[in-house]
């Protein structure tokens, strides 16, 4: 019998590698750089892999983020998130080091190839988590449902959610500043979080739920220092 979990030369095992494999060129991911002060989070585009090598990415478009060669270089670490569709429709996230920078003839950096990867299927029991897996309670009648959020500050998140979650829910139960409600069950306490939807976002059946929170909240802290993998 085959072992899935079996890991090949480059430290994935079969299943990791699979994922991996799976992100198709052209998709845009989630792209998470370590700075000095805090993680920057901006969008680009993943072009393709030379597996075991190297991964390929656009440079993020400046004239939306600005000038980013002051934290996109040569040794520095990035988290990479996609959504990877089937049966779970799983979160994916991975950590690698750039390492080689072009401008020609297209603006592109080159990272490592990760060693693991870290999934939560939104429509499964929860895995290790690329997010924070959370239940989030929109409305006051409203039924908990399982989340993932996918950025976080002190004064708001990004949640991401099954679509079909809310197939029966109307526009008006489901709007800008809709009162929501966040559980997040760390191991040693239960965060609990208000807020109000500012914005909305469907994507290939899923729901990017822009939150901000009430007030400032010590609890933030704590979910900050716990943020998925920490670079």
């Amino acid at each position: 019998m085959t072992n899935n979990n079996k890991k090949n030369s480059s430290g994935l095992s079969a299943v990791d590698l699979a994922s991996l494999r799976a992100l198709q060129p052209g998709t845009l991911v989630d792209l998470q750089i370590s700075t000095p002060t805090s993680p920057k989070r901006v969008k680009t585009q993943y072009v393709g892999m030379d597996y075991p090598r190297c991964m390929v990415f656009q440079f993020p478009n400046m004239n939306k983020y600005g000038v980013l060669k002051d934290v996109l270089y040569p040794e520095n670490t990035v988290i990479v998130r996609y959504v990877l569709e089937g049966d779970s429709g799983q979160v994916i996230a991975f950590k690698a080091k750039i390492n080689h920078i072009q401008s020609q003839p297209s603006n592109l950096f080159f990272t490592t190839v990760p060693k693991a990867l870290q999934s939560l299927g939104l429509r499964s029991e929860k895995r290790t988590s690329p997010g924070i897996a959370a239940e989030i309670t929109v409305g006051e009648d409203g039924e908990a449902v399982k989340s993932v959020i996918v950025d976080v500050s002190q004064s708001g998140c990004r949640v991401l959610l099954d679509q079909t979650h809310f197939d029966d829910t109307s526009a008006e139960d489901l709007a800008v500043e809709t009162e929501v409600t966040l559980c997040i069950d760390l191991s040693d306490k239960t965060i609990i979080l208000k807020g109000v939807i500012k914005n909305l976002k469907k994507d290939a059946g899923h729901l990017y739920m822009g939150i901000q929170f009430d007030s400032s909240n010590s609890d933030v802290d704590v979910l900050l220092e716990r943020h998925i993998i920490t670079v």
